[in-house]
Order: structure tokens, then C-alpha cells, then sequence
């Protein structure tokens, strides 16, 4: 092959050369690797179209387009595209130095070409790698923008479930983001049709806030630290606000209520305990010092002996029911021997080791022997135990004790229940109100001895059984204590 023919080939890899009567006297070797088919000898209208100019059968034809401008396309899919010159030969042959025209690299791939089948001054090759570099950016960004929108949805999803307020706001103070938990504590409402400000959210939370409580500016609590104000209905919140890069406040508000309230109650607690369990061992102390250090009659240190034993002995009682309560919750009923059994027999046993002095006048209504429930028979008696002691020590002055049992249906349940019901000096409202808190007892006087702490533990056996208590009283009238127990059935009566 000529240098002359080898040159025009590297400048021109897509070239034809037609003779006048439209047949192939030669081809490009990159045509001819795109279109293997297209051999000299056979009409190059097998395999092209002309589409610029239409129409170029004769020599004629071709001369008056000498110098023009030449597209074609070829028959396959995709088509083959390619564009160039139109050049006349002395010897009457065409010659039409084109190039090809791809606008995706998988075109190339149709064709078995690559890059190095391209001209070195041919622009599509480059014009091809930008277009690839472009897509393939265009694809990362959309698995970007993709995988983006996914993570921002989760982070939503998670926000929104945080029971605790968050809040975002740009470095121009306006609420980007805010959860239910925020929205709710601080009454901002829900779906706010224009994005609320900084100073939007701190009206809503002066309003909140019970008086005479002074707000905290939400724009100065970054550097100020976490601080806890109390809102409206008695709520207690913890807010905290931290400062990004980019200007912007993420601020942060946690509903302490529930612990603010459990801290208040172990306070107390620890204060009643303290005191009831100093109260006994002041007696305890000071009396054995006393016979320790005095001589004493025979009956005033029998007198005396006796005080110890009995504030000893509430000592004891008042250990072992923290105990039981500390169990109890602790374990949630777990330790429980729950067996279905008839509760009248049960209530039988207990109370023939609870009755009271000789003016106490009993009388007992027991109905229902054949209703089984579903109860730890040693638990169950000892809180109907605890009822049984109450209604004789608060009936100081004798008076009838009835115990009586009802059954009740109510939403397709049924309940067995038993009533202890005395004539003993009662409760007010407020009095009965507290009946169920630790150390509490109507008669603060001392007179009628008790740890307070005997409703509190019954209270927790019944509801680890699945049943309640109801307490019904009246100042000066008496005191009414139902136990009510679901029913296990007949069938399940062991």
C-alpha cells in the first residue's frame, strides 16, 4: 500500500471511493469494520442512504455537487451515521471522505469500534468520552440525589418516632425541622403552612411556660447549657440547644415530668421511711437506756419491756413490708403461684386468724363457694390479711365488720368480689385520696399502730393478679374495701 494510500486512510478511516455508476471501488478500514458486508463491486445503495443530497445516481449528479457537503445513514439499527465532503476524481470516481457520527459509547461497542478507529483529528472521540464523563456524572448525581433523599427520609422517620422535641433552624432563623415531639410541647401547630422562625417558637414557648417562670432565650441556651423549666399542666422539660458550622441551632427538649415526679417520690419516700423507722427506735433506745441505767419497779419495767417488744415488733413489720413491696415490683409477679382455687375457703382460713377483741361484732356474708379464681393463694391471703387488720384497728371502738362477697359483669368480664366493710372512723375525700401511698395513714395521731404501708402492698398483689381494689369511705361512718378477682371458671378449678 502507498504512503499516499496509507495516509489518506489515517486522515479519512471512514472514506469511500464510488465509481460513476454507484458501485464500492474502496472503503475506510473503519468502515469497513463497521459494516463488514459492504464489499468493492456491489452498489453502495445496499448498505447507505444518502440523505444529503437525495438523489446522486449519475456522474453528472455528481459533479454539480463537487465540494458539497455529504450525509449518509446507514440501514442497520442504530443506524450508522456519517458526514463529509464530496470530492470528484480526474478518472471520473467519487470520492467522499466522511467521518462517523456516534452520540453514545454503546454505539461503538455495536459496531466493534473503539477510540483508536477515529482520526486523530476527528473531534468525536473526544466529543464521545465528554459525553460518557457528562452521563456517567449525571448518574452518580442521581444515585446521589437517590441515596440523599432515602437518608433524609430515614432521618426524618427517626426524628419524627423520637418522643423528644428536636428542632433545626437555618443561620436566618427559620425551622427547617420539627418533630411532632416539639410541635406538641410547645403548641406549635401541626402542618404550619409558612416555616416558622426562631422567634415564632420563642412566643410559643413564653406562652407555654407557667408562671412565674422566666424563659430561657433559645438563641443564648448553646452557650448557656441545659436548663429545665416548668410548662403549663404541670410538665417539666429539660431544653438544650447546640450550635453547627454552618450558623444554624439545633435545639433539643426532653419531658422530665415522669422522672422530676419519681425523684420527688423517692425523696419522700426516703423522708417517711426514715421517719417511721426513727419513730419506733426512739422508743426502743430510750427505754432499754432506761433499764439499763434506772432501777425500776418490777411492773414499770414490765411496762416498759412491753413498749419495746411492741415498737420492735413494728419495726419488723414495717422491714418486711418494704421487703414484700421491694419483691413485689421488683419481680412483677413473676415469683407468683397463681392456681385456680375457690376463694371462700381462703377468705375463711384468713379470717379466722384476724379477728378482733371481744367488741368487735363479725359478720360474715360468704356467698359463692363454687367461683374459682385465678390467684397465689400465700399473696392473696396475706392481702386480705392487710384489709382484715385494717378495718379492726380503725374501728377503735368495736362495732360490726361485714365481710361479704358480689359478683360482677362488666365489658364480657366477670369478677368476683370481696367486701370488708366497718363502722370504724372513716375517711374524708382527701384522706381517701391518698389511701395507696407509701407510709400513709388516716389517723396521723400514733394512736393505732400500722406502718402505712398495708393498702400500698395489697394493692400491688391484686393488680399482679389481674384484679383491682375499690375503696369506698365516709368520715366518721366506716371504711368499705372490695378485692375484686376475675373468675377462672368452674372447669379450671383445681
Amino acid at each position: 500500500m502507498s504512503k499516499c494510500r496509507q495516509a489518506l486512510e489515517r486522515a479519512f478511516p471512514f472514506h469511500l471511493r464510488i465509481a460513476p455508476d454507484g458501485t464500492l471501488l474502496a472503503a475506510g478500514p473503519s468502515l469497513r469494520k463497521a459494516l463488514p458486508a459492504l464489499r468493492p463491486g456491489r452498489p453502495v445503495g445496499e448498505h447507505l442512504e444518502f440523505r444529503r443530497p437525495r438523489g446522486l445516481l449519475t456522474l453528472e449528479d455528481w459533479r454539480r455537487h463537487d465540494g458539497g457537503m455529504v450525509v449518509l445513514r446507514g440501514h442497520g439499527e442504530p443506524p450508522l451515521m456519517l458526514r463529509g465532503g464530496v470530492h470528484l476524481d480526474d478518472d471520473g470516481s467519487v470520492w467522499l471522505l466522511v467521518a462517523a457520527m456516534f452520540t453514545r459509547m454503546e454505539q461503538l461497542s455495536h459496531y466493534a469500534l473503539g477510540l483508536p478507529d477515529f482520526a486523530a483529528h476527528d473531534a468525536s472521540g473526544d466529543m464521545l468520552l465528554l459525553h460518557q464523563t457528562a452521563r456517567m456524572s449525571l448518574d452518580d448525581a442521581t444515585r446521589l440525589a437517590t441515596s440523599l433523599q432515602a437518608r433524609t427520609h430515614q432521618l426524618e422517620t427517626v426524628i419524627e418516632l423520637n418522643p423528644h422535641g428536636v428542632g433545626y433552624f437555618d443561620a436566618a432563623g427559620r425551622l427547617l425541622q420539627a418533630n411532632s415531639g416539639l410541635r406538641e410541647l410547645l403548641g406549635l401547630p401541626p402542618g404550619e403552612a409558612a416555616p416558622a422562625t426562631l422567634d415564632q417558637v420563642q412566643r410559643h414557648l413564653d406562652a407555654a411556660c407557667a408562671e412565674p417562670v422566666e424563659p430561657p432565650r433559645l438563641a443564648e441556651l448553646a452557650q448557656r447549657g441545659p436548663c429545665s423549666v416548668n410548662l403549663l399542666r404541670g410538665r417539666v422539660v429539660e431544653l438544650s440547644a447546640r450550635a453547627s458550622d454552618d450558623g444554624g441551632l439545633a435545639i433539643h427538649l426532653q419531658d422530665i415530668t415522669h422522672q422530676t415526679e419519681v425523684d420527688r417520690m423517692k425523696s419522700e419516700f426516703l423522708t417517711t421511711a426514715a421517719h417511721e423507722l426513727r419513730t419506733p427506735m426512739v422508743s426502743v433506745l430510750g427505754f432499754s437506756e432506761l433499764l439499763l441505767n434506772r432501777e425500776m419497779p418490777a411492773e414499770r419495767r414490765r411496762d416498759m419491756t412491753q413498749t419495746i417488744h411492741r415498737q420492735a415488733t413494728l419495726l419488723v413489720q414495717i422491714v418486711n413490708e418494704l421487703l414484700d413491696l421491694a419483691r413485689i415490683e421488683a419481680r412483677r409477679g413473676l415469683d407468683f403461684a397463681i392456681h385456680a382455687q375457690p376463694l371462700v375457703p381462703l377468705v375463711e382460713e384468713t379470717l379466722a386468724a384476724c379477728r378482733g377483741g371481744p367488741s368487735h361484732h363479725w359478720r360474715v356474708e360468704l356467698a359463692h363457694h363454687d367461683e374459682c379464681v385465678a390467684i397465689d393463694a400465700a399473696k392473696t391471703r396475706q392481702a386480705i390479711g392487710n384489709v382484715l387488720s385494717n378495718a379492726v384497728k380503725f374501728s377503735p371502738d368495736g362495732g360490726e365488720i361485714v365481710m361479704s362477697t358480689r359478683l360482677c359483669a362488666e365489658g364480657g368480664t366477670r369478677r368476683l368480689g370481696l367486701v370488708v366493710a366497718d363502722q370504724g372512723i372513716g375517711m374524708d375525700e382527701v384522706q381517701l385520696s391518698h389511701i395507696f401511698e407509701r407510709f400513709y395513714r388516716a389517723d396521723p395521731s400514733g394512736n393505732i399502730p400500722g406502718s402505712g404501708l398495708g393498702m400500698s402492698l395489697v394493692r400491688e398483689i391484686m393488680e399482679l393478679q389481674g384484679g383491682s381494689v375499690d375503696v369506698a369511705s365516709r368520715l366518721g361512718f366506716g371504711t368499705s374495701v372490695t378485692l375484686w378477682f376475675p373468675l377462672a371458671g368452674p372447669a379450671s378449678c383445681a
